[in-house]
């Protein structure tokens, strides 16, 4: 569909070339509009693993315009979401306007590209910005490294229908932001902010708005707040939090609760103690107040010199209470995904020190990249078993999973195993059934069984 502008005010007509079709073109003195059907048999589709992007130029007389998209369609199936008919899991964080050098987003495109490149790096394909929409390089971004995004209308934690200002200017933002970005791959979700209410019939109406303006992306109302039954996915709180220390758990209950796919709200917000020596990076239009008032505290406490060894037990207990979470979410059948609360700090929401990476996305020393990925990335092993300690009398038994998301299936695989103690002894070990681990769900892969025997007690 090409629009054309008229900055002269004068009626005319001439020839318009799309790619290698052409027609006859006219225009008013408010401008015009025309349609042309192209071939794009051969464009390679765009996802997350291969974020393969086409161009098509537009001509009309000495005036052109090249556009750059993707060739994608996500979908929700059931309880799960699918891009190009193959199920998707979103593992995915948030972004909430956090930018402690200037207080405002970045506007260039590599920017953006080091942010995504460090959430692929943590295993993640997604990201909420939570109750704003990014720039337009954000999505220029994610469309080229593979990152899916949800945008949200800019509101939060306010009643809609209460003032119709606001409710004037809120539904003319939606509008503009599928408009004007609508043609990126990357764009896959959209809400109309964050945890609001207000009167269902409008809800209802700025959905189904949505939803017929631009039908390429999906829809749901407010993230985690009172929901409208034409969403088309349901983001939720449920079920969120360590509840037991098993690895048994998942939320199927959940699933079976709502025929549409679920993405868990804001997952996790273990806090890390702050690190003082961030306080020095803060060299632009904000500065690390409340740092600075703990500092003082701990000081006047004489408690200070244990300040580092608070944010080491704190970042260590935190990063393993992350794997939890995002665990009983990998080995929930038909779940649709989930953004954390954070990959990295949220200092605008008081001293939400929530991440294993600072506010600058710089990692905290805690875990590194590549063991995140061993529970959070599109194939992830996991193990279920009844409880966490044992006498060397009883026998050790846990069922196995893989919860697979790749680009493809996985022929001829052979799960091993082995237990070792925290000396490094191997204590015993196998190999299950081989099989083929198809992509787009939770597989089981066997039984392990062995006695404990041989476990010099106590230990780990």
């Amino acid at each position: 569909v090409v629009k054309i502008g008229n900055a002269m005010g004068v009626a005319g007509h001439s020839t318009l070339s799309v790619g290698r079709q052409t027609v006859e073109a006219t225009w008013d003195a408010q401008g015009g509009r025309a349609e042309v059907e192209v071939d794009m048999s051969g464009a390679k589709l765009w996802d997350e693993f291969s974020p393969n992007l086409s161009e098509v130029t537009v001509k009309l007389g000495g005036a052109e315009r090249t556009v750059r998209f993707g060739m994608r369609k996500f979908a929700a199936r059931g309880t799960q979401f699918t891009m190009n008919g193959r199920p998707v899991f979103l593992r995915g964080t948030l972004e909430c306007s956090v930018w402690p050098l200037t207080g405002y987003p970045p506007t260039d495109v590599p920017a953006w590209r080091r942010i995504f490149r460090i959430e692929k790096s943590y295993g993640l394909n997604f990201i909420r910005f939570h109750s704003w929409c990014p720039p337009e390089a954000a999505f220029a971004a994610a469309d080229l490294e593979g990152i899916m995004i949800q945008a949200e209308g800019p509101m939060a934690n306010v009643p809609a229908g209460s003032d119709p200002k606001r409710d004037e200017f809120i539904e003319a933002e939606f509008k503009r932001m599928v408009d004007n970005y609508g043609n990126h791959p990357s764009f896959c979700l959209m809400t109309l902010g964050n945890e609001y209410g207000g009167k269902s019939e409008l809800l209802t109406r700025w959905v189904d708005l949505l939803i017929h303006r631009d039908p390429r992306h999906l829809y749901s109302s407010a993230s985690s707040a009172p929901t409208t039954t034409n969403r088309q996915w349901t983001e939720t709180g449920h079920g969120r939090g360590i509840k037991r220390t098993v690895t048994e758990r998942d939320l199927g209950d959940i699933v079976a609760g709502d025929g549409r796919p679920i993405i868990g709200h804001e997952i996790g917000q273990w806090m890390y103690f702050p690190d003082f020596n961030e306080i020095g990076k803060w060299t632009g239009v904000m500065a690390l107040k409340n740092f600075e008032m703990i500092h003082d505290d701990m000081k006047q406490k004489h408690l200070l010199d244990l300040a580092p060894k608070f944010v080491e037990a704190s970042g260590k207990f935190a990063t393993l209470l992350y794997k939890e979470e995002i665990e009983v979410l990998m080995r929930t059948p038909g779940y649709g995904g989930f953004s954390l609360l954070d990959l990295h700090d949220y200092p605008t929401q008081g001293t939400a020190l929530v991440g294993p990476l600072d506010a600058f996305w710089d990692s905290k020393g805690f875990i590194t990249p590549e063991v995140y990925r061993r529970f959070c990335n599109s194939t992830v092993p996991l193990l279920r078993m009844p409880k966490r300690t044992y006498t060397s009398a009883e026998p050790f038994e846990a069922t196995v999973q893989i919860a697979h998301y790749g680009a493809a299936d996985l022929p001829d695989a052979q799960p091993v195993w082995a237990i070792t103690d925290d000396q490094g002894r191997e204590v015993a070990a196998g190999k299950l059934p081989p099989l083929t681990v198809p992509t787009g769900r939770l597989t089981e892969l066997g039984t392990i069984k062995a006695s404990l025997l041989n476990v010099k007690t106590p230990g780990k």
